[in-house]
Formats: C-alpha cells, sequence, structure tokens
C-alpha cells in the first residue's frame, strides 16, 4: 500500500493532517494549531446571536449570516437575506463561540464557508473570498493557505 493510498484511509478515519519525515518546526506548528483550532469548536452548538435593537434583543440565526466584518466595537453580522445587523462582542470572543463551518478570512473577516463560491490570490499581492452573491472579501495571506488545507485534503 503506497503512502498516498495510506494518506487517504487515514482521512477516511478523521485524520487532521498527515505530516511526512523529515518535517520542520514550522510544519509541526502548523498541524498542531489545526488541532487546537478544532478542539476549541468542536464542541460548540451555538445557533443564535442576540442583538440588540430598539431597547430589545432579538435572536439571529447563525446559519443564516454570510460573512462577518469588525467595525470599532461592533460587528456587522450580513446576512443571507440582504439585510445587515449590528453585534457588540469582540472577534475574539466571536472565534470561540462560533461553529466550525465559520472561518476567519482576515483579522477583520468571518465567512460562513457555506457561502464561499471561490478563493484566489489576485493582482497586487492580495488574496480574496468571492461568495455565492458576488460580494468579495479579504483573505490573509496565511488564511489563503489555511482555507486551501480545507478545500484540499
Amino acid at each position: 500500500m503506497g503512502t498516498t493510498s495510506q494518506a487517504l484511509e487515514a482521512f477516511q478515519y478523521g485524520v487532521l493532517d498527515f505530516v511526512a519525515k523529515p518535517f520542520g518546526k514550522g510544519r509541526l506548528l502548523e498541524v498542531l494549531n489545526r488541532f487546537q483550532d478544532k478542539i476549541k469548536n468542536d464542541d460548540v452548538n451555538t445557533k443564535y446571536l442576540s442583538v440588540r435593537s430598539n431597547e430589545k434583543y432579538r435572536l439571529v440565526k447563525i446559519e443564516n449570516i454570510m460573512y462577518m466584518k469588525s467595525v470599532g466595537p461592533y460587528i456587522e453580522l450580513h446576512l443571507k437575506e440582504g439585510k445587515m445587523e449590528l453585534l457588540l462582542k469582540t472577534m475574539n470572543r466571536l472565534e470561540q463561540i462560533l461553529p466550525t463551518y465559520f472561518f476567519r478570512t482576515h483579522r477583520s473577516y468571518f465567512v460562513n464557508l457555506k457561502e464561499i463560491d471561490s478563493f484566489c490570490h489576485s493582482s497586487g499581492g492580495k488574496y480574496e473570498v468571492s461568495l455565492k452573491d458576488s460580494t468579495v472579501l479579504p483573505l490573509s495571506r496565511s488564511k489563503y493557505k489555511s482555507l486551501y488545507s480545507l478545500f484540499h485534503n
């Protein structure tokens, strides 16, 4: 059995990554970070976020969010139906409570992986994510590699 077929069989059992020898410190850190992220979000079962509007709190279904953008102390929730809500939370707190189908593409953005149409390296050394509704969001260089590995296992 070849290395490729062994790796494919391992992924069927839920292996997060395959580290071939010899490997460097950078590669090992990448795998450990991926593992840590998986552990952190595996038990997350958040279904709603509460937004305040006119002295009331309303619940927004997380599955209806296409992407989130940090703007000062607020997070803009861009919903599938074209609406936008404001949430008073930090990006780091959201990272802890969001389900695994949300991916941080940039220091100021989270995207629902189900809404991604494509991602690419664009001109001038920039990277971007295009959503199904044609919205284009920034993608950091390091997150490009992580996103690529999510879709190319």
